[in-house]
């Protein structure tokens, strides 16, 4: 759970919808329970801690490689994308050793294990309730890691974006996992230095206009 302050229309705001989405899913009222969640007016820039455990370059590598990736505005699939991503590493660097240190910083954060924690504490705290829980979906659908890389004063710097799945379950008819109830995309906006280690992480969530 972050430690982070929330500020107090902020605060106030959430325990609002939280009491609305509460009612309405005693009620099976889906259309109501969505109807509160899109009114939220903070579902955009919830704040994360900047720091976050990062998987084993490996691991993290295997799991990229699951990926397409859109790269400074460009696809690349994910067979080729990890040989490009560390040339343009070096290549921002001009030194291949700084380059591959920077390489291993990026990757083990673009891996979806790395925030997936963050994100699934975040929006459960923000949209669980006695009657819902919020779980990963059983079956994703495929999405693209989005990337920007740039230096600026021999710095290299990354936008990071990373889409992690979940759904909203009502408790009492917890049976078939790979429909939720209503579908929950949180949206990881990431801005880090990739030489000091330095980030800001941003949080947005995403619900459908209209349930099933």
């Amino acid at each position: 759970m972050t430690s982070l302050t929330m500020q107090p229309a902020r605060a106030d705001a959430l325990t609002k919808m939280q009491s609305s989405v509460s009612r309405y899913a005693r009620n099976n009222d889906r259309r109501s329970v969505l109807k509160s969640i899109r009114g939220y007016k903070y579902l955009v820039d919830a704040q994360l801690e900047p720091s976050i455990e990062t998987p084993p370059l490996q691991e993290a590598e295997d799991e990229v490689l699951n990926d397409d990736i859109r790269l400074n505005g460009l696809t690349i699939r994910s067979k080729d994308s990890l040989t490009i991503l560390q040339e343009v590493c070096i290549s921002l660097c001009g030194r291949v050793s700084v380059g591959k240190q920077i390489y291993k910083n990026l990757v083990t954060r673009m891996s979806r294990s790395a925030g997936a924690a963050d994100a699934y504490f975040r929006l459960n705290s923000m949209l669980g309730s006695p009657e819902l829980m919020m779980l990963p979906v059983t079956k994703p659908k495929k999405t693209h890691l989005s990337v920007e890389l740039y230096s600026s004063d021999k710095v290299v710097h990354a936008t990071i974006s990373t889409v992690h799945q979940f759904g909203l379950f009502r408790k009492n008819d917890l049976v078939d996992k790979s429909r939720p109830w209503i579908p929950v995309r949180g949206i990881i906006h990431e801005r880090v230095n990739l030489t000091t280690g330095r980030a800001v992480r941003l949080l947005t969530i995403k619900v459908p206009d209209r349930v099933y």
